[in-house]
């Protein structure tokens, strides 16, 4: 079962107004620093491209995929196969799950609106035999 996670972009639309609103008031009185007008006006194009990225997160039988997409394309994927996983963690009140690996980075997934994603969770470890902390 695939699940779209797409976080808030109210606060990083508000920070990007907020961003460009700064960069006009200051740099139009400014013509002397020319490096730093690059650096804030990368950081305003930073901004703005995180407002496109989404998240997907895809529960199969013997493996869970992390899917960055950027406008729709993929842009990294995280392949994560059950003998990797140590436990898996669930916090219904907070809508967390915490993944622990043996080897690597483990995954935090926070904020998602879907509660059939635990119940598909734990079907997932109780299948694979992992171990599972419930809050």
């Amino acid at each position: 079962m695939i699940y779209l996670i797409r976080p808030s972009k109210l606060f990083v639309f508000i920070c990007l107004v907020l961003q460009l609103n700064l960069y006009f008031s200051a740099f139009s009185k400014m013509n002397d620093s020319v490096i730093l007008e690059y650096i804030f006006l990368f950081i305003i194009f930073i901004t703005a491209i995180i407002l496109f990225i989404n998240f997907e997160f895809d529960i199969c039988d013997a493996e869970l995929v992390c899917t960055t997409k950027f406008l729709g394309f993929s842009i990294y994927k995280k392949e994560i196969y059950k003998k990797n996983i140590v436990n898996i963690k669930l916090s219904k009140s907070k809508n967390w799950t915490y993944i622990k690996f043996k080897k690597g980075f483990n995954v935090k997934i926070n904020d998602y609106k879907y509660k059939k994603m635990h119940a598909d969770l734990i079907a997932f470890a109780e299948k694979n035999d992992i171990c599972i902390d419930e809050k």
